[in-house]
């Protein structure tokens, strides 16, 4: 084997020198997984070199030479000092987060990579992906949502028809995703009721089949004469009545068709501009929130999305 190696021109090391490691074991029968668990253990705990927060000597050259490059970067809190953004893992917050963050989550709800022992109907469905997705957003989250394929590399059925019918709903909802930021006054009303906007609208989303009649105690940027619209499905851009009730609550219609129209999460639409009141004047729908995709960052670049889900595939 070394002869071939060094006809090839390959260095050799020790996976493939033609040298038995005395510290490989021989004998198969001897239990070394126990002690060296502990050890481990005791090693990770004891003796931690801080290797994780040493972001002080790195992170300032880092940045200039991205400068320097016109390359616009970021950096998360895992590398010892605060960064640009927070990564709570499985998890997520209960409120609007200034702060720039990103949850991460696997389609497996145990592992970010290909665990066989975990059932079809365990898997993120595709709700549970279009759900977390406005979830995080309305709250000024990106997604960052891992997919583990097999040893071989395939992913698996069951996440391919979920990323997949996730991924339709996605594109025809897009417009109350991609490029929003959080409502200021609430990210949301109930368990049921999420809110995004960008410089041209507000979106209200239904993470439920919404009732025939919609209420919303939230203050929204809704003037009498404003028209709602649905935002995807099968009725997409279809009027829906809608009225400011007397004690300042907007009340929506919603019929049976729209409805069954869609799936996952239902999405309505308030655009802004000037409409026609029945006095015959002018009234102004305005945008009061924080322009989107513009929240600075510590280092040269800036967070220039916002509402992204992230696929990464973890190898197995």
């Amino acid at each position: 084997m070394s002869e071939v190696y060094v006809v090839d021109g390959v260095r050799l090391c020790p996976y493939n020198r033609d040298i038995v490691f005395p510290y490989l074991l021989t004998n198969s029968s001897i239990d070394y997984k126990c002690p060296m668990i502990f050890q481990q253990t005791v090693t990770l705990d004891v003796y931690d070199i801080g290797g994780p927060n040493l972001t002080a000597m790195w992170a300032a050259e880092w940045f200039n030479n991205a400068a320097k490059e016109g390359k616009q970067v970021v950096m998360n809190n895992r590398c010892g000092l605060p960064g640009d953004y927070d990564t709570p893992e499985y998890a997520r917050y209960d409120a609007v987060q200034v702060r720039k963050w990103e949850s991460n989550l696997g389609m497996d709800p145990f592992s970010y990579g290909y665990n066989r022992a975990t059932p079809e109907d365990a898997y993120l469905s595709p709700a549970g992906i279009v759900t977390s997705l406005v979830d995080m957003v309305s709250k000024n989250g990106n997604f960052l949502l891992d997919v583990g394929p097999t040893a071989n590399g395939t992913i698996i059925d069951v996440e391919q028809r979920n990323l997949r019918a996730a991924g339709k709903w996605i594109k025809t909802h897009g417009e109350a995703i991609f490029n929003t930021t959080y409502w200021f006054i609430t990210p949301e009303e109930g368990q049921a009721v999420r809110f995004t906007q960008n410089t041209d609208a507000f979106y209200i989303t239904t993470l439920y089949a919404p009732n025939a009649t919609l209420v919303l105690d939230s203050p929204v940027p809704y003037v009498s004469g404003d028209q709602i619209t649905v935002v995807g499905g099968n009725m997409s851009g279809t009027v829906v009545p809608s009225q400011l009730m007397a004690n300042g609550s907007l009340e929506i219609t919603v019929s049976d068709a729209v409805q069954a129209a869609d799936q996952y999460a239902w999405v309505f639409k308030i655009a802004f501009g000037g409409v026609k009141t029945s006095a015959g004047g002018n009234a102004t729908t305005t945008y009061n929130g924080p322009t989107p995709a513009t929240q600075t960052t510590s280092g040269s670049g800036r967070l220039a999305v916002s509402g992204t889900v992230i696929l990464v595939v973890m190898v197995a």
